[in-house]
């Protein structure tokens, strides 16, 4: 049996197919470890290559040397390159021109530090580009400037409320007063004719009177669903209309048993009304809004027809003392607040009132309590004047304040401009809303009924 080996021609056997023997010197030739005998080196390459291309056969053994693999001209021109670099490293903190940063830091970045601003339609473009993503702005809390837009009174999530509602157009900001600014001369004449009309009035008798009431009530109550509604709020005004002179009618035909059920009816109404007549508004505000306009307005002022109810035509005289001791607050606070003034009272809520002008307003009303207990029937005795006087003076106070509150959230000057130098009406009688409750209560202690 003869091996295989034996019979290959290395010369042209070992060509590819197709290959002629010309080919053999060139490309790389390696040869295998199975003929030995063969003298020829491991590699060989195409002829011209210098004798130090040449490798030993892997079956020799090793002999320490490093084989050359450049020529010795070549090898002296890399030298040379590499001897244009200095010998000593150079630091970051060197300014010699030896070291470039910029063209270190102008290469592209790539991989982890390149940009990721690639959009998927880039590559697939079957794809929509991507819109830029709105920079995120985080608010500072700041106070609302007034001047704004007023809301629009729909439902606002609970704790995202503003604790202020924003200023109605053409309102003053907040801390304005509403005194400031008027028209003294207009506003004096105007007091001393709501004074001769009342005093005519009463000379005609408690009817007549009730239709001043009416009147006042109605009129303060639509000045104060228009701000609301201006504010951005959606009350019911004709309903709460209805319910304000509704009140003051049926207490002074009923007596007290029609607090009761005015009240309930409104409120009945009230939640009627938005859910058939006005679904689409908000019912929270909306219900609320109306039925604090006929409370504040028409119960509160409703009093004046329970005073007006006393038998004998006395109760002309207990709503006269209380008209004119409330009159002599807003009076004495003026003059004395006006030329002596400097100690704020409430700045936050009222700035132009001092604590000088709340003590002219109850030293002036004190001496008109004292004036008509003396001198006007019910009252019996300067005793009864005094208190009077004193519980008008703390009452119209408070009230004039609730009624500057309500401003100031609203950032408004003026409930509205009936009265010239005064402003609304509910300007002029806010005080007195808080004053004809206590008076009445007052004179039913006192039983001067």
């Amino acid at each position: 049996m003869t091996d295989e080996h034996d019979d290959l021609d290395p010369t042209t056997d070992d060509l590819p197919r197709g290959r002629p023997a010309s080919d053999l010197t060139e490309g790389v030739r390696i040869i295998g470890g199975d003929d030995p005998v063969v003298d020829e080196p491991a590699l060989r390459f195409a002829p011209g290559a210098d004798e130090t291309s040449q490798l030993p056969h892997w079956t020799d053994p090793p002999t320490g040397e490093i084989p050359r693999l450049l020529k010795p001209e070549d090898d002296t021109a890399n030298l040379e390159a590499w001897s244009s670099f200095s010998a000593a490293p150079v630091w970051k903190d060197d300014r010699s021109g030896e070291l470039n940063l910029v063209d270190m830091t102008s290469e592209s970045r790539m991989g982890a530090l390149a940009d990721r601003d690639d959009d998927p339609a880039d590559f697939f473009p079957e794809l929509e580009p991507l819109a830029p993503e709105p920079a995120v702005v985080t608010p500072i809390r700041t106070r609302q400037a007034r001047g704004a837009t007023p809301p629009t009174g729909r439902r606002v999530p609970p704790g995202n409320e503003p604790r202020r509602r924003p200023a109605i157009e053409g309102g003053p900001g907040p801390g304005t007063s509403s005194g400031g600014g008027r028209d003294m001369p207009v506003a004096i004449g105007v007091g001393v004719g709501l004074a001769v009309l009342a005093l005519v009035l009463f000379q005609l008798g408690p009817k007549y009177v009730m239709g001043l009431v009416v009147l006042v009530l109605v009129g303060s109550a639509a000045e104060l669903y228009e701000v609301l509604r201006r504010a951005g709020y959606v009350p019911a005004t004709l309903l709460g209309l209805v319910a304000t002179g509704a009140l003051p009618l049926a207490l002074y035909w009923k007596g007290e048993v029609a607090f009761g059920l005015v009240t309930a009816l409104t409120v009945a109404a009230a939640f009627c009304w938005f859910m058939f007549a006005d679904p689409e508004a908000p019912a929270v505000v909306g219900i609320s809004t109306t039925v604090m306009g006929v409370i504040y307005v028409g119960v509160l002022g409703s009093f004046a027809a329970l005073i007006l109810r006393i038998p004998n035509e006395n109760g002309i005289g207990i709503l006269a003392g209380v008209i004119v001791c409330v009159a002599a607050v807003d009076v004495g606070g003026l003059a004395l607040g006006h030329s002596s003034g400097t100690s704020k009272m409430a700045p936050t809520i009222s700035p132009n009132k001092t604590w000088e002008g709340l003590f002219g307003g109850v030293v002036f009303a004190l001496i008109a309590g004292l004036a008509f207990g003396s001198l006007v029937k019910p009252w019996e005795n300067w005793k009864q004047g005094l208190l009077l006087g004193a519980i008008a003076a703390v009452s119209a106070v408070l009230g004039d304040l609730g009624e500057s509150k309500l401003k100031r959230d609203l950032g408004i000057k003026d409930m509205g401009t009936l009265l010239p130098g005064h402003g609304g009406l509910l300007d002029r009688f806010d005080g007195l809303l808080f004053a004809l409750p206590a008076v009445y209560y007052l004179a039913v202690w006192l039983k001067l009924g």
